[in-house]
């Protein structure tokens, strides 16, 4: 088994951007918690120049701090759906790995997909207004009983997700997905499945800097990722042969 990602200078510039993020504002914080204490002594005994200059200085600072902190959350979340979108394309690769042969021909395609929407929605964005019009109006009518009944089931009472959240989750990952799977010339050859997803941005700052604007849904930016895992086909040599092993079908 292999799992590439096809842009590998994309995740380098992201560890860069996050790397300079974290440093940034952890010097930022620590200058400003050193100068906090003595700032407001100046204050307090009545140093209109010495306090209230350094309260300048600290409003100055503030956006760049404001803007290091919100990048540095916005790249780590990128960087844990980098590690979704490598999860979603092994799923693709196995479940392709099953379903190719499956009759009539187009299901084994649709279930390919599904598996890894499912994959993908833990990591997907809930927010309604990154879904484009159509998916918005399916994920309404939809409340997708299985997926929603899974969830629960596996977190009991501790469940604090509404299903609407869930299935806007599970929508936006199929709106955002792009599969990119062929049925394998032999019975014996590799299994390639490709999967593109495009990461909707939560905040102005870092989606001008490295997103581009999606071509699904108006005013929204979003970084695409790539992923291809590559497996070895298990599929039967004929299309008639059997599983060596015999069934009573008494029983």
């Amino acid at each position: 088994m292999t799992i590439s990602n096809d842009a590998p200078e994309s995740l380098w510039a992201i560890l860069a951007f996050w790397a300079i993020s974290f440093v940034g504002f952890s010097w930022l914080a620590s200058g400003v918690a050193k100068r906090l204490p003595k700032g407001l002594r100046r204050i307090r005994k009545q140093d209109p120049q010495g306090g209230f200059s350094y309260s300048a200085t600290f409003m100055l600072t503030i956006p760049v701090m404001m803007f290091l902190f919100t990048a540095f959350i916005e790249l780590t979340l990128l960087l844990v759906v980098h590690g979704g979108v490598m999860y979603a394309a092994y799923v693709g690769a196995r479940s392709a790995v099953v379903w190719d042969t499956a009759q009539p021909d187009g299901v084994g395609a649709e279930k390919v997909h599904l598996a890894v929407a499912h994959a993908l929605a833990p990591f997907a964005s809930g927010n309604p207004k990154h879904l484009s019009a159509e998916y918005l109006e399916l994920a309404r009518q939809d409340i997708s009983y299985s997926y929603c009944q899974a969830y629960f089931r596996y977190v009991g009472t501790d469940a604090v997700l509404s299903n609407n959240y869930l299935v806007r989750k599970l929508y936006y990952a199929r709106q955002s997905l792009v599969l990119y799977h062929q049925p394998p010339a032999a019975w014996d050859s590799e299994k390639k499945v490709s999967v593109s997803y495009d990461h909707a941005f939560h905040l102005p700052a870092m989606s001008r800097l490295l997103g581009r604007p999606s071509s699904r849904v108006p005013g929204l930016r979003v970084f695409t990722i790539r992923y291809t895992a590559t497996l070895q086909n298990e599929g039967a040599k004929t299309p008639d042969q059997k599983l060596g092993i015999d069934y009573d079908s008494d029983y």
